[in-house]
């Protein structure tokens, strides 16, 4: 199984934060999560050609079978997001 995801860390608001990331990966390690963003490979099979809505479904069944607590899914960006415009 090969998944694309990213460590993250939550600040107070409980939003994910690179500051936050940085302070915890050398004094925090207990405070890091991963997050599985898209599943590209499962049990021999290349799934890269199918849909990401399709890939994310089977990532979901994969970790909800695994795991106790709540998924939070993400929504799939298009395009290039404006930098000059917050977030």
């Amino acid at each position: 199984m090969i998944v694309d995801g990213e460590v993250i860390v939550l600040n107070k608001e409980g939003h994910s934060e690179f500051a936050e990331l940085r302070k915890a990966i050398t004094q925090r390690q207990h405070d890091l999560y991963f997050v599985a963003l898209d599943l590209l490979h499962l049990n021999g099979h290349d799934l890269r050609d199918m849909q990401l809505e399709d890939r994310r479904e089977i990532l979901g069944s994969l970790i909800e079978a695994r795991q106790p607590h709540p998924i939070q899914r993400g929504t799939a960006r298009r395009g290039r997001r404006d930098l000059s415009s917050p977030r």
